[in-house]
C-alpha cells in the first residue's frame, strides 16, 4: 500500500490537484451550458404532457383540477404564463425548469461560500453539482423538480443567514411544490434552529408558522389526495439505493457494469462522507451541516416509511445538489489517501461516462417517430386507440387533430384516475364500439395495468402488425400496433 501511494504518477496528480481550484468557475459555466443545450430536442413524455394538459385549462379550473392529483399546483401556476405566451411547445414548457436549475446551481455556489470550504473542496463539489446528468434531465423536464430543488436550497440558504422572511417564503413554496415538501421544510427549519441563538427561536417559530399557515388553503386537497401515494409500494434497500443512484446519473449509465459501479460508489461515498463529517465535527461543523442538508429529508422519509412510503427517485430530486455539495466537500477530507483517490477515480470515471452517454433526445424516447409513423400511414376511417392515458396524453400533443380513444376499463389511479380523465375530456370506449377501418393501437406496457385490461389488449392486437416502440428508462415501453378490423368497416 505504501509503495502504491509513493508512485510518481500519484505525485503528479497531487501537483495537478493544487491547480484544480481555478477551474471551479469554468466548470459551473459548463454546467449552465449543458443545462441549456438541446432544451427542445426530446419529445414530451407522459409526466410533461400531464402538466401541459392541466395548463390548457383556465387558471382557476386548473388549480381546482390539480386537487384531484397528489401534487400541489405550484409548478403549473409558474409554467402557465410561459405556455400561454410562448405556445404549447417543448421549450415553453421547459423554460421555467431551465431557469430554476441555473438558479439552483448559483445557490449551491453561495452555500459553498457560506460554509467556507477549501478551494479543492469547492471544485469537487461544484463539479458534481454542475456535471451530473440528472441535473441536465431536471433542467430539460417540464415538471416541478428543478424548481423544487432550488426552493430547498433557497430555504437552507436563508436558514444559514437567519433571514426569516426568506425562509418563510421559500418554505411555503416548498409545501406547494410537492407532497414531500414537509420533509424538506422540516430539515431547513432544523438547520435554522441549530444555527440560531435563543433570541432567534421565536422568529424561527414564526417563520415555520407562516409557512404552514400559507399552505392552509390547500391542506384539504393535500389530505384528500394522500391516499393516492399507495401505488409506490413499501420501501426496500433496493428502491432506496436505486433512487439515490438515479438522482445522480438518471438513465445515462445503461450498461450493467456501470450501473453496479455507480450504485456501489454512491452508497460507499455516503457512508464515508458521514464518517468523515462526524470525525471532523469538533474542528469544523461545516461538513456535518452540509450532511444534514443532504440527508436530513431522506432520514425523515425513511422514518415515515413505516406509515407511508414516499421514496422513489422523483421526490429525492431536491437532494441531488445538496448531496453533490456534501460529497464533494467531505470526500477530499478522507485521511486514507488510497481510499480517497479510489473514490475520486470512480466518480471521475462515472461522470465522464455519464456525460458521454447523455443525450438531449433520449428522455422522450422515439415518440416523435411513432407519431410520424401514424401521420405518414394515416387513412380515412383510422382511429388511435390507447391502453392507458400514459400514452394518450403525450401522443395527442403531437397528433392533436386525430381521434384518440382510451380503453374503457377501470384501472389503477397511477394510470391517470378517471376523474382526471374526465377533467381532460378523454374519451373512453371499447374498440368494437368505435366505427373504424383500421386501428392504431398504442399499448404502454405499464405494470399497473389490470389483468382484465391486459387480456383485452392482447385480443385487440391479435393479428396486428407491430409498427414501432418507444423506449424509456423512466417509464414503460410503448408499443404501436396497426390492426385491420374487417368487422368494423364503414
Amino acid at each position: 500500500m505504501t509503495s502504491l501511494i509513493k508512485l510518481p504518477w500519484l505525485h503528479k496528480l497531487n501537483a495537478f490537484q493544487r491547480q484544480v481550484p481555478a477551474l471551479s468557475l469554468p466548470v459551473l459555466f459548463a454546467g449552465v451550458a449543458l443545462r441549456a443545450a438541446g432544451l427542445g430536442n426530446s419529445a414530451i413524455w407522459y409526466d410533461e404532457s400531464y402538466s401541459l394538459y392541466l395548463m390548457r385549462l383556465p387558471l382557476l379550473q386548473m388549480v381546482r383540477t390539480s386537487g384531484l392529483d397528489f401534487s400541489p399546483p405550484l409548478w403549473e401556476i409558474i409554467a402557465y404564463p410561459f405556455v400561454r405566451l410562448l405556445g404549447q411547445t417543448e421549450i415553453a414548457l421547459r423554460l421555467p425548469s431551465l431557469l430554476s436549475s441555473v438558479a439552483g446551481l448559483w445557490l449551491a455556489w453561495k452555500l459553498l461560500e457560506r460554509f467556507n470550504v477549501s478551494p479543492v473542496q469547492k471544485f469537487c463539489a461544484s463539479a458534481l453539482c454542475a456535471l451530473l446528468p440528472y441535473q441536465f434531465w431536471m433542467s430539460q423536464d417540464g415538471r416541478v423538480y428543478a424548481l423544487y430543488s432550488t426552493l430547498y436550497l433557497a430555504a437552507t440558504y436563508f436558514a444559514t443567514k437567519r433571514r426569516w422572511l426568506g425562509l418563510s417564503a421559500s418554505g411555503g413554496l416548498l409545501l406547494y411544490a410537492h407532497n414531500t415538501g414537509p420533509f424538506y421544510l422540516a430539515t431547513a427549519l432544523g438547520l435554522g434552529l441549530l444555527l440560531s441563538g435563543r433570541r432567534d427561536w421565536m422568529r424561527l417559530l414564526t417563520s415555520a408558522g407562516a409557512s404552514g399557515l400559507s399552505f392552509a388553503p390547500w391542506l384539504p386537497a393535500y389530505l384528500q389526495s394522500a391516499h393516492k401515494y399507495h401505488w409506490l409500494g413499501s420501501l426496500s434497500t433496493g428502491i432506496l439505493n436505486t433512487g439515490l443512484f438515479r438522482i445522480f446519473f438518471a438513465g445515462s449509465l445503461s450498461d450493467n457494469l456501470w450501473i453496479f459501479l455507480g450504485l456501489v460508489t454512491v452508497s460507499v461515498s455516503i457512508i464515508i462522507a458521514a464518517i468523515v463529517s462526524l470525525t471532523h465535527i469538533r474542528k469544523n461543523k461545516s461538513l456535518a451541516l452540509l450532511g444534514l442538508i443532504a440527508v436530513g429529508p431522506l432520514v425523515l422519509m425513511v422514518a415515515g416509511a413505516a406509515v407511508k412510503n414516499v421514496i422513489f427517485y422523483r421526490p429525492l430530486s431536491p437532494l441531488a445538489l445538496p448531496l453533490g455539495l456534501w460529497l464533494g466537500s467531505a470526500l477530499p477530507q478522507v485521511s486514507n489517501r488510497f481510499l480517497k483517490w479510489l473514490l475520486g477515480y470512480n466518480w471521475l470515471l462515472l461522470v465522464v461516462i455519464g456525460l458521454l452517454s447523455w443525450s438531449t433526445v433520449a428522455k422522450g424516447g422515439e415518440l416523435r417517430d411513432l407519431a410520424g409513423n401514424i401521420q405518414t400511414g394515416w387513412s380515412d376511417g383510422d382511429v388511435i386507440y390507447h391502453a392507458t392515458a400514459t400514452s394518450l396524453l403525450p401522443l395527442s400533443v403531437y397528433l392533436p387533430h386525430h381521434p384518440h380513444i382510451l380503453l374503457d376499463e377501470e384501472q389503477h389511479n397511477a394510470l391517470l384516475s378517471r376523474d382526471l380523465q374526465d377533467a381532460f375530456g378523454v374519451r373512453r370506449a371499447a374498440l368494437e364500439s368505435v366505427p373504424h377501418k383500421r386501428a392504431w393501437i398504442v399499448w404502454a406496457r405499464d405494470a399497473f395495468m389490470s389483468d382484465a385490461a391486459r387480456r383485452r389488449m392482447e385480443a385487440y392486437t391479435q393479428g396486428g402488425i407491430l409498427v414501432g416502440e418507444v423506449h424509456y428508462w423512466q417509464a414503460s415501453t410503448i408499443q404501436l400496433w396497426l390492426v385491420n378490423d374487417e368487422h368494423n368497416q364503414n
